[in-house]
């Protein structure tokens, strides 16, 4: 099973699905209002059960408490699979078989590649003077997500998700061209036995008004790892020397120049786009370098702090007797945030996360402080330790570890951290060469 690299599954499913409800409307999958239904519940769903973890508990056994420090709280560590995404997927792909058969033919196979081979002059090739996509026939076999992520982007007007993705035809499916040669003579031939994988990434552009999603841009990361058969239905290929060679490579080539970056397969959601779109994508004029600029342009990237587990988290000031409420400030900066009440100061399961954005690597930290209160009478905090944002950069604190607290006699603390660095937004690297195509960066 793939896995997603992000812990917070609402994160990678709200940009995810966006596209797809819309998508859906845009094709006539479903209607619009129906689009956004299918969206809703798939959110919905998600947010009920995005946090449910399997146990090794037997069935019918009550539910583990969050701080139960028996192991029964959520194991951080865990990494999280997208079964649930190639579910929603297959079953798309079998409710709705031709009609995307048919998207991948008009779309992606004759608006996008035989068209780019045509007004690139790839075509004619030698014998080959036209390659038409005539029927997509998709069977059962979906295509699986083994992995995704969600990219930090500099700008809040977009999101970018990346998703490694494999798909192995079914027997008896594949695509049939017609293969026009020399003399008007066309060829029908079958392209069977495809195996495909590659990693994509989809760009998603938002806007103030309803759909919200203005543009979708999709791009392989690079060449695709791709085999196929080339089956004749008429004519033996064998008879005209290189010709099945000649195929193969006009396909790759046609996947390389439209949608392997920096060439992306434009895909706009709302229906009356102005005609200065792509001129306006330039970096002088996107939204992210209009002035006033957008906050996150002052910082570099984010960090992620998990802290999980503490033992022997006792104020040393404090005296037993009354009430008292003890918890962990964590602050990068002028960014801070608070863990909930620690009621085991010997073993606590902590389990919370701290999303912080960093401005300069080489002299920010994470400080980590103990705050203790007691009736009206507020203690000192006592430092628990720092975390550098360089020693991250170097892979430290990646995987879950503990940290000795020196202020506190036989105290220590379990983190982990994950930093990503900023992308700066989709902009504009040359003039734009169709409707469907953008060289982008």
């Amino acid at each position: 099973m793939g896995v997603i690299n992000v812990v917070g599954r609402p994160s990678f499913t709200i940009p995810f699905f966006v596209p797809v409800a819309f998508l859906a409307g845009r094709m006539e999958m479903l209607s619009m209002p129906a689009a956004v239904v299918v969206y809703g519940s798939l959110v919905g769903f998600l947010a009920i059960a995005s946090f449910r973890k399997p146990t090794n508990s037997k069935a019918g056994a009550p539910p583990p408490r969050l701080n139960d420090p028996k192991g029964g709280a959520p194991d951080l560590n865990s990494t999280e699979t997208t079964e649930w995404l190639n579910g929603v997927v297959r079953n798309l792909w079998l409710r709705y078989p031709t009609k995307i058969g048919d998207i991948i033919k008009e779309h992606i196979l004759e608006e996008a590649i035989l068209q780019g081979l045509r007004r690139d002059k790839v075509l004619p090739a030698g014998p080959v003077k036209d390659v038409r996509a005539t029927r997509v026939d998709l069977k059962k076999s979906s295509p699986w997500v083994m992995r995704g992520r969600i990219n930090e982007m500099r700008s809040p007007n977009e999101m970018c998700v990346t998703a490694t993705i494999r798909f192995v035809s079914d027997d008896n499916a594949g695509v049939e061209l017609e293969v026009v040669l020399s003399g008007g003579v066309s060829i029908p031939i079958r392209v069977e036995n495809i195996s495909i994988e590659t990693e994509l990434i989809f760009r998603i552009h938002l806007q103030e008004k309803a759909p919200f999603v203005r543009v979708i841009w999709i791009s392989m990361t690079e060449q695709p790892n791709l085999d196929l058969s080339i089956i004749p239905m008429g004519l033996d290929i064998m008879q005209v020397p290189g010709l099945d060679q000649i195929l193969h490579d006009l396909i790759m080539t046609g996947i390389k120049n439209e949608i392997v970056l920096p060439i992306g397969k434009i895909v706009p959601i709302t229906q009356n786009m102005p005609p200065d779109y792509y001129k306006e994508w330039g970096r002088e004029g996107h939204p992210v370098y209009a002035k006033p600029q957008n906050q996150n342009d002052a910082f570099e990237g984010k960090v992620v702090l998990f802290l999980e587990e503490t033992k022997i988290l006792m104020h040393p000031q404090h005296h037993e007797g009354g009430a008292f409420d003890l918890y962990v400030r964590v602050s990068l900066g002028e960014q801070e945030g608070r863990t909930h009440k620690i009621k085991n100061t010997f073993h606590e399961m902590v389990h919370d996360r701290f999303d912080f954005m960093f401005k300069n690597t080489a002299s920010e930290s994470i400080i980590l402080e103990l705050v203790c209160k007691q009736d009206v009478i507020q203690y000192d905090p006592v430092p628990l330790g720092s975390i550098l944002i360089s020693d991250l950069l170097e892979g430290k604190f990646r995987e879950s570890t503990w940290v000795d607290v020196e202020a506190i006699t036989n105290c220590k603390m379990k983190v982990r951290c994950q930093l990503r660095t900023f992308r700066d937004p989709l902009t504009t690297t040359s003039e734009q060469f169709s409707p469907t195509k953008e060289v982008c960066v």
